[in-house]
């Protein structure tokens, strides 16, 4: 059985994170923004990752390709972010778990 979570959606849902962050028995907010503005793996997002983090969830993202895996890891670390990503081949999966290894996930 999966840690409970609650898949945050679109900014007009930011306004109810902070009773969110408040459910004990939440162990992970999923951050997804509505089509037409940055992916949850832009930058812009990173104080809203940390926010989620201060506040005792681990902070989720989903679609973050190969090349945005890095930089999202050297900005937030690894500690309570769950990043979904993928490999086109066996080369660039091979350099992402090489990646998640520096990291000591």
């Amino acid at each position: 059985m999966q840690p409970p979570r609650y898949h945050l959606d679109g900014t007009n849902a930011l306004q109810h994170l902070q009773p969110l962050l408040e459910i004990e028995e939440l162990d992970a907010i999923e951050w997804t923004p509505q089509a037409g503005i940055e992916g949850g793996r832009d930058k812009r997002w990173y104080d809203l990752y940390k926010r989620i983090r201060k506040g005792g969830k681990s902070a989720e993202t989903i679609g973050v390709s190969a090349q945005e895996f890095g930089p999202l890891l050297d900005a937030m670390g690894p500690e309570g972010m769950m990043i979904l990503t993928w490999g086109k081949d066996q080369d660039e999966a091979e350099r992402l778990y090489r990646l998640h290894e520096n990291f000591g996930c």
